[in-house]
């Protein structure tokens, strides 16, 4: 799709095509190449004023920006779920989502639990399946950094119930995770190697 637009001019098709591949880039971790398509589309987006799309490419311009240590990213993540708010978009369950990821990995916990509450609230407000599923996961490591380790291991339980009826991966990877740092603790390390070994299968693949 990308190639097929390359030559035409600025259009909403052509926004979403930029803003998809640097998420693609982004979920690849490769930042570099994700903060460029994003920072096109989001020129794009502004000229033909689509506050949706524009939510969507400040987020992944933002979340790739920090990534790189770049900490003038968290304006861009603040924006977009300004923009996203203020336009209803279904963008704002991501941009919450997303700006909620960066604070609790810069080490502000609550901050980041009443962010992520934020994402859950647009996400069922738009029936959004896929950032739900997300959230289900986000919120096995809030029950985990809380030390509510029985309502956590029970959800990631659920988690994986739902890979064995054909559910996404990633979602394993980290049900598995954390499950095994609990393991840990709880039992020994030996406790933790089944899901260990099980997630470092799937993220490799």
């Amino acid at each position: 799709a990308d190639a097929l637009l390359a030559g035409r001019p600025p259009s909403r098709s052509k926004v979403r095509v930029l803003a998809s591949r640097a998420s693609l880039h982004l979920a690849m971790d490769d930042a570099g190449p994700a903060m460029d398509a994003a920072g096109e589309a989001l020129r794009m987006a502004d000229e033909l004023g689509l506050a949706g799309l524009r939510a969507h490419a400040l987020s992944t311009r933002g979340f790739s920006r920090v990534m790189t240590g770049d900490l003038e990213g968290l304006r861009d993540l603040r924006e977009s779920v300004e923009v996203a708010a203020g336009a209803n978009s279904p963008q704002a369950a991501r941009g919450f989502n997303n700006l909620a990821s960066i604070t609790a990995d810069l080490g502000d916990l609550p901050r980041a639990f009443e962010l992520y509450a934020e994402s859950r609230r647009f996400a069922e407000r738009f029936g959004d399946a896929i950032a739900l599923g997300w959230l289900d996961v986000e919120r096995a490591y809030e029950l985990y950094w809380c030390g509510e380790w029985d309502a956590a291991l029970a959800l990631c339980d659920g988690l994986l119930a739902g890979e064995e009826e054909g559910g996404a991966s990633l979602h394993e990877v980290d049900a598995r995770l954390v499950r095994a740092k609990i393991a840990a603790v709880r039992e020994g390390a030996e406790a933790s190697l089944a899901d260990l070994e099980r997630a470092l299968e799937l993220a490799r693949a």
